[in-house]
């Protein structure tokens, strides 16, 4: 429409100028309707009857901020900086009239984010961290942002915590991907400040040793998988007994260890492990057993030589049959023979003079008080015997000295291929043993005689000295010398 100006209703000239008459302005959406202080917010105010104007501004409370035409239904404004509150918000289409929105504008403080726990999560998405940082406030908008692999929704928990799940990166990414996480208040601002977190393909655990240990807990279990990644910014790896969590170790990306906590009886429980402390391994999930702890624990004998080879009989009231039942002297281990619920043989190994505890071992646990122990000790030397000789009807008392004789020790002779003959402790330097009845028809009047532990037969080889003796049915004879020690003879009895 032109423009006239009259005077007294007079017409006294036209111009060329027009003005338009438009219809009211509408106003239907806003977004976002808060920002941070810093400013630089684009608000979008969806409606109807928007003119195409140089001319729009927008108005927060009384801070004038540049507008944009977008459309006949669409335009936005760019918020200033603020101080922390709300705002009512104006809009002017035409430079002059001032429209009032139904809306308010609310600046908040510029949030901060300090860190994600769990640092890390499988790229398979689902993980529930928390993202620890400042000045958090509720909104209806709240996002967590993953780098630029996407985001999801955020939920308020106070102002220093939110918490969101990570998203599925598989279509994105195939190896460990570190991504910085930042939090939204609005759903378009981000700040800078941002958490580390590593996406990780999905751990697999393949298997676990050992699967079972004593209900008093102490088993150290060695895990075996894949893509076992820990955390980057904490220990949160973790063993899953039942109901109860305890730290792991990761030794490296296919193997963890941890030690299992006591329970209260003997039944297989829940195993699984996690790595970030929320998360279970994928196919981790099992079964750990539980099983009765060893009690009255006894062995015999409860000493040998140092050589080894002395065959020690465990008894108990809790034994299990396991294909892994072994004995530990000090650090070193010796495969055991189950004979029952209360009773299994080992051999005693080769190892240093002194006393070690000792303990049985089934599949890696210690099944029985380590209270018990074992003595390794020096085996006598033989020097002689008297007498060398003695009648064929036997029952002649022979002396055997030497050095190294021990009273809690059960010694044997061995008259040629007689069966074997107790010995008696005389003293350290001294033992008897009386001598068996032979044939007067046997050809073979002279017969080599051996003296041994019960548990280790005496035999030769070229490290200690001693004296192999011949005695002589009804005869004297001379004395041969050898070079012998005690060493492994004996065998399992079933």
């Amino acid at each position: 429409m032109r423009i006239g100006v009259s005077v007294d209703g007079q017409v006294v000239s036209r111009s060329h100028l027009t003005f338009e008459y438009t219809k009211a302005a509408a106003f239907d959406v806003m977004h976002p309707r808060s920002g941070p202080e810093t400013g630089g917010t684009v608000v979008k105010i969806t409606g109807s009857n928007f003119v195409n104007s140089n001319n729009i501004k927008c108005f927060f409370g009384g801070t004038e901020a540049p507008g944009r035409w977008l459309s006949e239904d669409k335009l936005s404004c760019t918020a200033p900086a603020m101080r922390p509150g709300n705002y009512k918000l104006r809009l002017t289409l035409n430079g002059v009239d001032t429209l009032r929105t139904p809306w308010q504008f609310a600046s908040f403080k510029e949030i901060d984010v300090l860190y994600a726990s769990p640092s890390s999560g499988s790229l398979l998405g689902g993980t529930e961290i928390s993202l620890v940082g400042k000045s958090f406030v509720a909104t209806d908008a709240m996002l967590c942002r993953f780098g630029r692999l996407g985001s999801s929704p955020a939920a308020f928990v106070s102002s220093t915590e939110v918490t969101c799940s990570t998203p599925d990166m598989s279509k994105d990414v195939d190896e460990v991907t570190e991504v910085g996480v930042s939090v939204s208040l609005n759903g378009v601002d981000y700040p800078e400040a941002a958490a580390r977190f590593h996406f990780t393909p999905p751990a697999t655990i393949h298997s676990m040793f050992p699967a079972q240990g004593s209900v008093n807990g102490g088993t150290e279990v060695h895990v075996f998988g894949s893509n076992m990644f820990p955390s980057i910014t904490s220990d949160t790896a973790s063993c899953i007994f039942g109901s109860v969590t305890v730290p792991a170790l990761v030794l490296s990306n296919e193997e963890l260890t941890c030690v299992s906590p006591p329970h209260s009886n003997e039944r297989p429980v829940f195993f699984a492990v996690s790595l970030n402390g929320v998360d279970l391994a994928e196919e981790g999930r099992t079964a750990f057993l539980y099983t009765p702890n060893v009690q009255t624990v006894s062995i015999y004998p409860s000493g040998g030589p140092f050589t080894g080879g002395t065959l020690v009989t465990v008894t108990g009231d809790a034994f299990e049959r396991s294909s892994s039942l072994q004995c530990k002297f000090g650090e070193l281990y010796s495969d055991a023979v189950y004979l029952s619920d209360q009773t299994v043989q080992c051999k005693a190994p080769m190892h240093p003079p002194g006393t070690v505890d000792f303990v049985v071992v089934a599949e890696g646990d210690d099944v029985m008080p380590s209270e018990t122990v074992f003595e390794f000790y020096q085996p006598p030397v033989i020097l002689f015997n008297n007498p060398t000789s003695g009648p064929h009807y036997g029952e002649t008392v022979v002396r055997i000295y030497g050095h190294g004789f021990r009273s809690n020790v059960d010694y044997v002779c061995h008259f040629g291929d007689s069966a074997s003959i107790a010995g008696q402790f005389v003293a350290t330097d001294a033992i008897e043993c009386p001598s068996p009845r032979i044939s007067p028809e046997d050809d073979q009047t002279s017969v080599e005689l051996v003296v041994a532990e019960k548990h280790s037969n005496f035999t030769a080889n070229n490290l200690i000295a001693g004296r192999r003796t011949n005695l002589l049915a009804g005869k004297q004879a001379t004395i041969r010398i050898s070079q012998s020690e005690f060493t492994s003879q004996a065998s399992y009895t079933t």
